[in-house]
């Protein structure tokens, strides 16, 4: 329960710095991982986006002339 207390930034004047070190590296690595699902999941969204609106059609008028 600690640790989430101190991800949540709470009780930090307890630890040492080698502790501060290891929860800032664990922070980055989190925000990391969140950026890069964050952008997957929008280029997914804009590839889906421009597949409806540009491929599909195109492709539906070609296969139903």
């Amino acid at each position: 329960m600690d640790n989430y207390r101190n991800l949540l930034g709470e009780d930090l004047d307890t630890l040492d710095i080698k502790e501060l070190e290891r929860l800032e590296k664990q922070l980055d690595s989190s925000l990391k991982h969140i950026r890069s699902t964050r952008v997957l999941k929008i280029l997914k969204i804009s590839t889906t986006v421009y597949f409806v609106n540009y491929v599909a059609p195109d492709t539906l008028k070609w296969y139903l002339s």
